[in-house]
C-alpha cells in the first residue's frame, strides 16, 4: 500500500512538472543554441584560434634556419691535386669525376624588430578576442530580435484569423438573412468581398512567418524546420522609466566593444610602427655550413668510413653585422613605410573619436526613440480597449439591424488597425531595447538599475 502510494504521488508530481514545462523553444534556449552551433560564430572562432596559437609560438621567430641536402656529383675534370713546396702539402685534390655531395647549413638572425613582432601577435591576440566577443553579441541581439518578430508575427496571424473568422460569420449570416428576405442582396456581396480580401494577407503573414523562421533557424545553425515551436511573450508592460541619456553615456559607454575595438587598432598601428623602427637597427646573423663530398665512392677502399676521402670545399662558421643603411635614408621605401605607420595611427585615432560621437548620439536617439515608445505603449493599449467596445457595440446593434454592415465592418477595421498598431509598437520597443543593450554592452537590468 505505502509502495503504491509513494508511486501515486511521483506520478502526480511528474505530471505536474510536464505541465509546467514551457512548451517551443524559449528565448534563451535559442540564444544558447546559436551561440553554440552557428556556423559564423565558428569561423570567427577559429580565426581566434590561430591568433591564440601565433601568440603562444611567437618564440619561435628566434629558430634558426636550417637545411640539409645531399645528391650525386659528376664533374667534367678532373680537379689536380695543388701542392705547396717545399712542404708538399696538398690543399686540395679531387682525383675523380664522380662524388656524393652533403651540404648542411644553419642561419639565425637576430634584430630588435623580432622582439616588436613578438609583441605583435599579443596586439593581434586581444583584437581577434575583441571581434569573437563582438560577433557573440551581434548573433545574441540578431536571435533576439528575430525571436520577438515571430512572435508579432504569430499574434499578427492570429488577430488576422480572429477578423477573417468574423468575417465568415457575417458573410454566412447575410447569405441567411438574404435568403429569408431580411437582408438585400447587396449586403451579401459586401460581406462575401470583405471576406475574400481578407484571405490573401493571411496567406501573406504565413509566408513572412515562414521566411523569418528560416532565417531564425538559420541563425541557431539548425535545418529548416517549418514545425518549430517557440515559446515567449511581448510583454512589456510596467517598464520602469529610463535613467537620463547621459547618465548612460558616462557610465556605459567606455564598455563598448567597437570602441574597444577601435582602441586595438590604435595598438596594432603602434605596434607596426614600433617594428618599422627597430628594423633601423642593426641584425646579427650567425652562420654555419658544411659541405662534405665523398670523392669517388665506388673506387675507395672504405671510402665512407675513411675521412681523408671527404673534402669540404666552402664550409664555414660566421657572426657578423648586417646594417641596412639605405633604409637611413629620407624618402626611401623604408622611411615611407615608417611615415604610412605613423599615419595609420592618426587615422585610428580620428575613427575613434568618430566612432565615440557616433556612439553617443546613438544613445541619445535611441533612449529618446525608447520613452516615446513607451507613451505611445501606453496611449494605444486604451485604444485598442476602446476599439474592442465600439466593434462589440456596432456588432450588436448590426444583429438586431440598428446598423448596417459598413458599419461593422468599419469598426472591426478600426478595431484591427489598433491591434496591428500596438504589435507593431511592441516590435518598435523591444528592438530598440535590445540595440541599446548592445549600444551600451550591458544588460537590461544594469541599464534600469536592478540588482
Amino acid at each position: 500500500m505505502k509502495r503504491f502510494l509513494l508511486l501515486f504521488l511521483g506520478g502526480l508530481l511528474g505530471s505536474a512538472l510536464w505541465a509546467q514545462a514551457p512548451e517551443g523553444l524559449t528565448l534563451d534556449q535559442a540564444v544558447k543554441e546559436a551561440l553554440e552551433h552557428n556556423l559564423s560564430l565558428q569561423a570567427a572562432g577559429v580565426e581566434t584560434s590561430i591568433k591564440k596559437r601565433d601568440h603562444d609560438l611567437a618564440w619561435n621567430k628566434f629558430y634558426p634556419s636550417i637545411s640539409v641536402s645531399g645528391g650525386y656529383l659528376h664533374l667534367n675534370q678532373v680537379i689536380q691535386p695543388l701542392y705547396i713546396p717545399p712542404a708538399g702539402l696538398v690543399l686540395y685534390s679531387s682525383p675523380y669525376l664522380d662524388n656524393i655531395t652533403t651540404d648542411f647549413s644553419a642561419q639565425i638572425a637576430i634584430t630588435p624588430a623580432l622582439f616588436a613582432q613578438v609583441d605583435q601577435t599579443l596586439i593581434d591576440y586581444d583584437n581577434a578576442k575583441v571581434s569573437l566577443a563582438e560577433a557573440r553579441q551581434n548573433l545574441t541581439t540578431e536571435v533576439k530580435k528575430l525571436f520577438y518578430q515571430l512572435l508579432v508575427l504569430q499574434e499578427t496571424i492570429k488577430v488576422t484569423k480572429a477578423d477573417l473568422a468574423n468575417a465568415d460569420e457575417r458573410y454566412r449570416q447575410a447569405q441567411v438573412n438574404y435568403k429569408a428576405g431580411l437582408a438585400p442582396e447587396l449586403t451579401m456581396l459586401q460581406a462575401e468581398v470583405a471576406y475574400e480580401n481578407r484571405k490573401p494577407a493571411l496567406d501573406n503573414l504565413n509566408v513572412n512567418y515562414d521566411k523569418a523562421l528560416f532565417a531564425f533557424e538559420n541563425l541557431l545553425g539548425r535545418e529548416s524546420d517549418p514545425t518549430l515551436k517557440i515559446s515567449g511573450n511581448l510583454n512589456v508592460s510596467d517598464q520602469p522609466a529610463l535613467p537620463d541619456a547621459k547618465v548612460l553615456i558616462q557610465k556605459f559607454i567606455d564598455q563598448r566593444l567597437d570602441i574597444e575595438a577601435a582602441k586595438g587598432q590604435i595598438r596594432s598601428a603602434q605596434g607596426h610602427l614600433n617594428t618599422a623602427d627597430l628594423a633601423l637597427w642593426p641584425t646579427l646573423i650567425v652562420h654555419y655550413s658544411a659541405d662534405p663530398t665523398l670523392n669517388s665512392y665506388y673506387n675507395l677502399q672504405n671510402g665512407w668510413s675513411n675521412s681523408s676521402n671527404w673534402i669540404q670545399q666552402t664550409g664555414s662558421f660566421s657572426v657578423m653585422l648586417n646594417w641596412k643603411l639605405d633604409s637611413l635614408i629620407p624618402t626611401s621605401q623604408s622611411d615611407n613605410q615608417r611615415q604610412d605607420a605613423s599615419d595609420q595611427i592618426r587615422a585610428a585615432d580620428l575613427q575613434l573619436a568618430q566612432l565615440e560621437q557616433t556612439a553617443r548620439s546613438q544613445v541619445m536617439t535611441l533612449v529618446a526613440r525608447l520613452n516615446t515608445s513607451a507613451a505611445a505603449l501606453a496611449s494605444q493599449e486604451k485604444n485598442v480597449d476602446v476599439a474592442l467596445k465600439a466593434y462589440q457595440l456596432t456588432n450588436d446593434a448590426y444583429r438586431t439591424g440598428a446598423r448596417s454592415f459598413l458599419e461593422v465592418q468599419d469598426a472591426e477595421l478600426q478595431y484591427e488597425t489598433a491591434q496591428l498598431n500596438l504589435l507593431s509598437e511592441k516590435e518598435r520597443y523591444i528592438s530598440s531595447l535590445l540595440d541599446l543593450e548592445t549600444a551600451l554592452n550591458t544588460t537590461r537590468k544594469e541599464i534600469y538599475g536592478q540588482h
